[in-house]
């Protein structure tokens, strides 16, 4: 499998390269080295040529004739010698076997010389020694061959002893430095990677400490997409940012509509019952008593409206804290709707609404906090009554049925009220249960601060139960709340 190079580090790529270049550098030494193995070789063995020259020489002289056989044993004298010369140059002492050799070399071949003179007749010599050399001669021949197959012997493992060493120290300086130039591209390297990794990690840490899963590869390629990642999530932060202030410039427009809308709420109220309490205080000895209890039944609807509001703001900053308590118990869902329509019975008929309740089964029990959920009712009906025209009709549907939630079917009670009035804004409906939102609708007179539906969303979430909105199909007019509880573990 070939190797991608932009996939390997700057230190695998400066490795491979180094490595290449000093196999080459090895293969270019050991070529060299050989030539001055066969250099050292011809000097180690030039004592082992001597010698063959020698023992050739011996042999050679044995067979001359008598005409040249001076110049011969001469021959044979001079190499003896300089035998005994060159083993004195390499630095053999007369303790050292060599040297031994090389002189017992120089005694026999003097020793065959003269023997062979004689015996020739080149020098003077009784008949009787004659008969003698004839029997020595061979004899002394003998010796001096032994001994110069004994030096060449020497010679010969002392030069496999000073190769085999020489190739050891060519081994070992080769190693040594292969592992220096290894070290110092290395190290070179590192001076080079060091300073590149750290703006890596610096980069990333500038991240958020968000690293990079692929830690390893060409340091210079991965430097780089650290950068693009960082420009990218440097712009996709920016978008963030640009969205967030648009979120926060629409968040604070609707809190400064709520808290006008608010204000003129609470004023409202406020108004009405200093204004109807000083008329009551004025007019206590000059009115008939059935308009003092009209202007107290004032007082105390706007009372009521007043304490509406502020339990709707501090029921509000309690879910927000998350320090609201609910009290769960087991509660028939009607029962609790009909206590919601027995409270708004004075809104009904006053706007003479018609209720058309269907609920096939009264025994819907669900584990729930019945004041809160008493509360949801009440802000949906009021909705209701509030947004439906006179002498409208409000369908409420109370049934039972399974839902499939995160794959698992649950009982749930289905609570659905449909109105008769204006209905939301398509345009609305996704944002109808934020904080501090408020349909356009509430222009119309109908009132409103906006935290009612929020209010609901947030109790029905502590139940595990939802709520939602939805428009009836044109060209009806009006709009169904459906509210989803799941029911108790009993039924």
């Amino acid at each position: 499998m070939l190797l991608k190079l932009e996939t390997l580090s700057i230190r695998t790529k400066v490795f491979i390269c180094t490595s290449a270049t000093l196999a080459i550098l090895l293969l270019l030494y050991v070529v060299i080295f050989n030539n001055l193995f066969m250099q050292i070789k011809n000097d180690a063995f030039s004592e082992y040529k001597l010698l063959s020259t020698l023992d050739h020489q011996v042999t050679h002289a044995s067979m001359s004739t008598s005409k040249n056989i001076k110049k011969e044993l001469e021959k044979i004298t001079q190499l003896a010698k300089g035998h005994q010369q060159l083993t004195i140059k390499n630095g053999y002492t007369d303790e050292q076997p060599e040297f031994e050799i090389a002189n017992n070399i120089v005694i026999y071949s003097d020793f065959y010389r003269q023997q062979r003179l004689e015996m020739e007749g080149l020098i003077a010599s009784s008949e009787k020694n004659t008969q003698r050399l004839s029997e020595q001669l061979p004899i002394t021949k003998l010796q001096l061959l032994n001994t110069i197959h004994q030096a060449l012997n020497l010679a010969q493992g002392k030069a496999n002893e000073n190769l085999e060493k020489l190739f050891y120290y060519e081994m070992f300086s080769l190693i040594v430095l292969f592992l220096l130039m290894l070290f110092f591209a290395m190290y070179g390297i590192n001076l080079v990677i060091t300073p590149i990794i750290k703006l890596r990690k610096s980069i990333e840490d500038f991240q958020g400490g968000k690293h990079s899963q692929i830690t390893e590869g060409d340091e210079i390629k991965l430097l780089i997409d650290s950068f693009f990642s960082m420009k990218n999530e440097i712009k996709q932060k920016q978008e963030l940012l640009e969205e967030a202030v648009i979120q926060a410039q629409d968040a604070n427009k609707e809190k400064s509509e709520f808290l006008a809308n608010i204000s003129h709420e609470l004023r409202t109220p406020m108004l009405g019952i200093l204004g109807f309490a000083e008329l009551g205080l004025n007019k206590i000895d000059k009115v008939e008593k059935h308009k003092i209890v009209k202007y107290f039944d004032r007082i105390h609807t706007s009372g009521s409206r007043l304490l509406l509001l502020l339990n709707n703001l501090l029921d509000l900053s309690k879910l927000e804290a998350g320090e609201m308590h609910f009290d769960f118990e087991q509660a028939l869902i009607n029962d609790v709707l009909n206590s919601v329509l027995t409270e708004l019975d004075a809104l009904i008929i006053n706007k003479h609404i018609s209720i058309i309740t269907d609920s096939p089964n009264d025994n819907i029990m669900v584990e729930m906090d019945v004041l809160r959920i008493h509360q949801v009712f009440y802000n949906v009906l009021n909705n209701a009554i509030k947004f439906s025209p006179e002498q409208g009709i409000i369908f409420i549907e109370v049934s039972q049925q399974k839902v499939i939630t995160a794959g698992q079917a649950i009982n749930t009670a289905i609570i659905t009220i449909q109105d008769q009035g204006m209905g939301v804004p398509e345009e609305e409906l996704d944002y109808i249960f934020e904080k501090f939102s408020q349909s356009s609708m509430t222009n119309t007179g109908a009132g409103g601060t906006g935290l009612g539906l929020s209010i609901c969303k947030d109790i029905c979430e502590n139940h595990n139960a939802s709520i939602s909105i939805e428009n009836l199909v044109k060209p009806k007019k009006g709009a169904t709340f459906t509210i989803k509880i799941p029911l108790s573990q009993s039924n």
